[in-house]
């Protein structure tokens, strides 16, 4: 039965099978292309966090923001510093702000949402740092004093992991679904340049890992020796 100046309805059916493999094909483009750019919006807010590391650097004598951690495992309170939060128990700044804008915390690839106060605490930033002083290879807490191949900052390296270390294989960076799932992490190293990571998938332990060499810092020693920390909590 045709309708009067109309399709009929297997036409209506085949036009509507034909948009919907092109919204299959296209589908993955467009979520390859977002996440490109949400990649390199990554990558920028790195190279800013870099600033604020830098231009404190420079206000003591070369000296990268390190200080006592409550938690185990976390940067919380050295990362904090930036933000003027001395003491983490209050919404005070109490000293100098380097980094107003608490958007360069989140990484646009991640769930987290941007602090309301502008300052870090649980699930308010996607980053680690490596500020376990002096205890990694390379690293000495100070920034013309270190190799500057050293991993500052980095993607975090999944959810709910706490520091770039595997407590099974201490020289393996095994990747658990960080950021940018497992395609790989943006780094910022002590040099100042920002670079894409991609992951390796390892068929004989059936996992994604990240090339050793190109962190001389981490996946080395024992505990914190060797790992990039990640702000759990307080």
């Amino acid at each position: 039965m045709k309708l009067k100046g109309g399709f009929t309805l297997i036409e209506l059916l085949v036009v509507i099978a034909i948009i919907a493999v092109m919204a299959s094909l296209l589908l993955p483009v467009l979520t390859k292309a977002r996440e490109q750019a949400q990649r390199a919006a990554c990558m920028n807010n790195l190279r800013m966090i870099g600033l604020c590391l830098f231009m404190y650097a420079d206000d003591y004598n070369g000296r990268f923001p390190v200080t006592y951690e409550t938690k185990k495992w976390s940067c919380t309170r050295s990362f904090s510093i930036l933000t003027g939060q001395l003491d983490i128990t209050t919404d005070v700044r109490e000293g100098a702000v380097y980094a107003k804008n608490a958007e360069i915390f989140i990484c646009p690839s991640t769930t987290l949402t941007i602090s309301e106060t502008g300052l870090l605490g649980p699930e308010k930033c996607s980053y680690a740092y490596a500020g376990a002083d002096g205890m990694q290879t390379g690293w000495s807490g100070y920034r013309d004093k270190s190799d500057p191949k050293i991993a500052l900052v980095a993607d975090r390296k999944g959810p709910d992991v706490d520091r770039w270390f595997d407590d099974f294989e201490p020289r393996v960076l095994r990747l658990q679904f960080g950021n940018h799932w497992y395609d790989g992490i943006n780094v910022l190293f002590i040099g100042g340049n920002v670079e894409w990571i991609k992951s390796y998938y390892d068929t004989v332990q059936g996992c994604y890992k990240l090339p050793r060499d190109k962190f001389p810092n981490c996946g080395l020693g024992d505990g914190i020796d060797g790992s990039l920390l990640y702000p759990m909590g307080y």
